[in-house]
């Protein structure tokens, strides 16, 4: 398993890949919990207005990596590099450890 600010350096990597500067496009990452398959999903979104919003995918985390623990220490080290704005999808009642603060 990599370490979360491996994974991180990884998920901005591939997402700074997909960012073109544009004045009125709206970009964010999106993270899916995917309960059906236990991974968690990193896609990167990107719109213009007047044009089709594309989500292209980043990275999946499974398996053992399958931790909102795990999760969490890559969302904070994700927070650190980006200043893309990061949704978190399907995590319905579930909370971070560290605070017991409700996540999305």
């Amino acid at each position: 398993m990599l370490s979360a600010k491996k994974q991180a350096d990884i998920i901005n990597e591939r997402a700074e890949k997909y960012f073109i500067p544009n004045i009125r496009a709206r970009y964010q990452i999106n993270i899916v919990n995917d309960r059906f398959d236990k991974c968690y999903n990193f896609f990167f979104l990107k719109g213009k207005p007047n044009n089709f919003t594309r989500s292209l995918p980043l990275r999946t985390l499974q398996g053992e990596e399958y931790d909102i623990e795990h999760l969490e220490a890559i969302y904070r080290e994700l927070k650190k590099q980006t200043n893309f704005t990061i949704k978190f999808i399907c995590f319905n009642g579930q909370r971070w450890h560290s605070n017991d603060r409700e996540i999305g």
